[in-house]
């Protein structure tokens, strides 16, 4: 519930309207978002798509019991298959662990229709999916953030623009985690009789029947702890990722500017700015000794709202969050640090708290990531230390993409 009401958030609702505000989601799940959606905003609409007639069936029958049906409408659709009707009718967007199932071949039309059912002005689309640095599961699709990018911008036909990205996947360690307890504490209760009485045929009481239930409970237990390892060291991610769809006109300065290279003056700006917030309020703020730290070095996305140092902090600084332990409840906020990995070094300006890093593990906003690869590597193993105190960039380079 945690989780939806955040995704409520980024969609960007507003308290009272006098017009309907018109939503469309693909992937219904059990009917949940929609119902938290129309009991929070009583004049929003829903319009739901799902490929699942159990799934259906039952999100009617909880959207009915919530007392919202004449606001939800659950469609068995497939997303390619929406009507012409719908072009341009949607206020909002959402989509949950849904793109996971498009695959790599349909991510630009599913994209592009997205950007077919939005209205053109002040409309908001918000999307929640799984993604991995590089194809692993044969059969299935999670695709990298890159993908997303990329796919969105060329289906969205420069329209849809990407207001934020953040990666959630960290807190999903903890969830498998509790899923797998849950999972054992119940299994004999719950799961055993409850597969009798659906596949009696499979899970019956022969010998075979308890080998079966063995290894029904082996392959889940697996499935979280192999979960688990793979959102604690990032391999997988949760990303949401946030996007309004502009007017056309609009849209084409926004990637005007994307591509010039002016944005390096502006991103240069910008460091200067927080090196003097950093610097002026130095003096009286802890300062850490200049030794050698080794940790992992993973990346995370810009947020449009506040950093941890209490100010806006632009897309094109080369941010750095630290662990717990090295933010020192923000006392470091402005400090800089010296990046090395396999021979590369770079500078980048604390920004923020890495709650989830490891002691001597650090953060960093993609553009300082790529000083040194790719950001679908995910983790280099890097040497770190803070700077003398005082000590900003004299000849701060042009960032790039």
């Amino acid at each position: 519930m945690i989780k939806l009401q955040h995704l409520v958030r980024k969609l960007k609702i507003p308290e009272t309207s006098d017009k309907v505000i018109r939503v469309l989601e693909i992937g219904s799940g059990w009917g949940a978002l929609a119902i938290l959606l129309t009991q929070n905003y009583p004049f929003v609409e829903v319009d739901s798509l799902t490929l699942s007639s159990e799934q259906k069936s039952l999100a009617e029958e909880r959207i009915r019991a919530a007392g919202v049906e004449s606001r939800v409408r659950i469609w068995l659709m497939d997303y390619r298959c929406v009507p012409e009707s719908w072009a341009g009718l949607f206020d909002r967007f959402v989509s949950v662990e849904m793109i996971e199932a498009v695959g790599r071949e349909f991510l630009t039309e599913y994209w592009a229709i997205v950007e077919r059912c939005m209205k053109t002005d002040n409309s908001v689309g918000v999307v929640q999916v799984i993604t991995i640095p590089e194809p692993l599961f044969p059969g299935g699709h999670l695709p990298t953030v890159t993908a997303l990018v990329d796919t969105l911008a060329q289906g969205g036909k420069s329209k849809l623009i990407i207001d934020s990205i953040s990666n959630i996947g960290p807190h999903y360690a903890r969830t498998l985690r509790e899923w797998r307890r849950r999972f054992l504490a119940r299994f004999d209760s719950d799961i055993i009789p409850s597969l009798k009485r659906e596949y009696p045929n499979v899970f019956d009481e022969s010998a075979r029947g308890r080998q079966e239930i063995e290894v029904f409970k082996r392959k889940w237990v697996y499935y979280y702890c192999y979960c688990e390892v793979g959102f604690t060291t990032r391999t997988l991610g949760d990303h949401i990722i946030t996007f309004p769809l502009l007017r056309p006109l609009f849209a084409q300065s926004t990637l005007y500017f994307q591509s010039s290279t002016m944005k390096g003056f502006f991103a240069v700006a910008a460091v200067a700015v927080l090196s003097s917030i950093g610097g002026a309020s130095a003096s009286s703020r802890y300062h850490e000794k200049r030794v050698d730290h080794y940790g992992q070095m993973t990346w995370f996305n810009p947020i449009s709202e506040n950093d941890g140092c209490g100010y806006k902090v632009p897309p094109g600084v080369p941010a750095v969050h630290v662990s717990p332990t090295y933010w020192r409840n923000g006392q470091n906020c402005g400090q800089w640090v010296q990046l090395n990995v396999n021979g590369k070094q770079s500078y980048g300006i604390v920004t923020g708290e890495c709650k989830t890093c490891p002691s001597e593990g650090i953060d960093t906003s993609p553009i300082l990531f790529n000083d040194f690869g790719h950001p679908d590597v995910g983790i280099f193993e890097c040497r770190w230390k803070f700077m003398k105190k005082g000590w900003a960039p004299t000849d701060l380079p042009e960032c790039e993409e």
